[in-house]
């Protein structure tokens, strides 16, 4: 993959197993220590929450627990910021060939 002409492809999904990452880490201190350090990354993963929230009458899932729904919109954020990076990149792609070509 040319990190050149897909770069969003990559950033966002990393940026979202980061923040999920360090969200986690957050919420385990939260349980050990107090008030959770990284809590302003919660809006990163709301998405998702939003998606299932809108799908929920639909799916076959039964009531989950805070953590398995968690476990449960981490692929699903996945998925969309992969989206959104393929979207991205495929805009910034067709908008450079586009100059390229008016100006070559």
């Amino acid at each position: 993959m040319n990190f050149r002409r897909n770069k969003f492809k990559i950033l966002l999904p990393t940026v979202c197993i980061v923040a999920t990452t360090l969200l986690v880490i957050g919420l385990i201190i939260t349980i050990a220590e107090g008030p959770n350090p990284f809590g302003f990354l919660f809006p990163l993963s709301l998405p998702a929450f939003y998606l299932l929230d809108v799908l929920s009458p639909f799916l076959p899932l039964p009531k989950l627990s805070g953590w398995l729904l968690m476990l449960l919109g981490v692929p699903i954020n996945l998925l969309m910021y992969f989206s959104l990076g393929c979207l991205l990149d495929y805009t910034v792609n067709r908008i450079r060939a586009n100059t390229v070509t008016d100006e070559g």
